[in-house]
C-alpha cells in the first residue's frame, strides 16, 4: 500500500534529501538574496521575517532524536 503524500513527504525530509535542501535554500539566501536586499533590488523588510520562519521549521524538523545507525 503505497504512503499518503504526507508521509513521503515527512519522510524525505527526515533523509538526507531534506538536508540538501536545507543546505540550497541557505546558500541561495547568503549568496542572491541577501546581497540583492543591501543593493536594494528587494525589500528588506519580509526577508528577516521569512529567515527566521525558515530556522524555526529547520529547528523543528531536524532536532528530533535520531537512532544511532
Amino acid at each position: 500500500m503505497p504512503l499518503p503524500l504526507v508521509a513521503r513527504a515527512y519522510r524525505f525530509v527526515r533523509s538526507d534529501g531534506g538536508l540538501t535542501i536545507t543546505v540550497a535554500i541557505l546558500a541561495l539566501f547568503l549568496f542572491a538574496v541577501h546581497p540583492m536586499a543591501e543593493a536594494g533590488a528587494i525589500a528588506t523588510g519580509w526577508l528577516d521575517v521569512v529567515f527566521a520562519v525558515f530556522l524555526i521549521a529547520c529547528a523543528t524538523l531536524f532536532l528530533e532524536p535520531r537512532p544511532l545507525v
